[in-house]
């Protein structure tokens, strides 16, 4: 019985992880122009980036997507299972990136991967997007392609495939983080007020809306050090979980830490190693 709890339980965390992993902007876009934050000088208001503007900002910033690799250990609230996230973000061919999530365990594994180009003016471009899951329960398999001329995403998945008219701008469950942490990123140079995040994502067939929200600053502790913190919410108005996340502004906001929390229980993804522009990552 233990195990057959084990086994099912682990099929719902792997599950769980990689949606935290999807709602997690652990990616890094560097600025082609601007000035980067000292890890030892970084102060964070509630509602404003104004206190963290460069003394010259830059008119205008190009974003350059910087190959990254990172590793996050996830503990579910109560139970005896650990599973191990990874994500990491590559660069295939001119103007083409793919950027890759997953998550592992005894039980079972789950992958994303998102394909996409950058348009002129810095907005993402998702080509295609693909979920995997092997293990147990039912074995899964979706692939999403973007036809834009069209204006629309198809998936092919059997036995209910399906076609979505979308509006230009939409995203899929990767490519909308990488459009979040570059506007994160563009007001943290610019010295501005956060901006409102809100995004239209293609989601299970359907066009929904993800929100965030921005409630300010909290250092985190993590097996690689202590890092300043930004804490984002996602929004949601027809669910009692709570998800929260954890950005450092001193490494262009990479994820340190995650919770999700709900009545039955909850989990945590805490960094574990990770690379930036080729350096190891450590906090204080």
């Amino acid at each position: 019985m233990l195990y057959t709890t084990l086994n099912r339980t682990g099929y719902a965390l792997l599950t769980r992880i990689l949606i935290a992993l999807s709602l997690c902007i652990s990616l890094w876009i560097q600025p082609a122009v601007g000035v980067e934050a000292a890890a030892d000088n970084i102060t964070l208001t509630t509602r404003t980036s104004a206190s963290l503007s460069p003394t010259a900002p830059p008119a205008e910033l190009q974003v350059i997507p910087t190959p990254f690799r990172a590793v996050y250990e996830a503990d579910y609230k109560g139970l005896p299972i650990r599973a191990t996230g990874i994500r990491e973000l590559r660069q295939t061919g001119d103007n083409q990136f793919t950027l890759s999530s997953t998550a592992t365990s005894f039980f079972a594994s789950v992958s994303e991967e998102s394909n996409f180009t950058l348009t002129p003016e810095n907005r993402l471009m998702p080509v295609e997007y693909q979920y995997h899951r092997k293990g147990i329960g039912k074995n899964r398999d979706d692939i999403l392609r973007f036809d834009w001329p069209a204006q629309q995403v198809m998936n092919d998945a059997q036995p209910t495939p399906w076609t979505l008219s979308i509006p230009m701008g939409t995203l899929d469950k990767l490519s909308y983080q990488l459009q979040m942490r570059y506007e994160l990123l563009t007001a943290y140079q610019l010295g501005q007020p956060w901006p409102p995040l809100a995004y239209q994502v293609t989601d299970g067939g359907e066009l929904k809306t993800y929100r965030f929200e921005v409630l300010g600053e909290e250092n985190v502790d993590t097996p690689i050090g202590r890092f300043t913190a930004l804490k984002i919410a996602r929004v949601r108005t027809d669910s009692d979980r709570t998800t929260i996340f954890w950005l450092a502004p001193a490494y262009d906001f990479l994820l340190v830490r995650f919770l999700q929390e709900e009545q039955k229980g909850g989990f945590e993804l805490i960094l574990k190693e990770a690379k930036f522009r080729g350096e190891v990552v450590a906090g204080t």
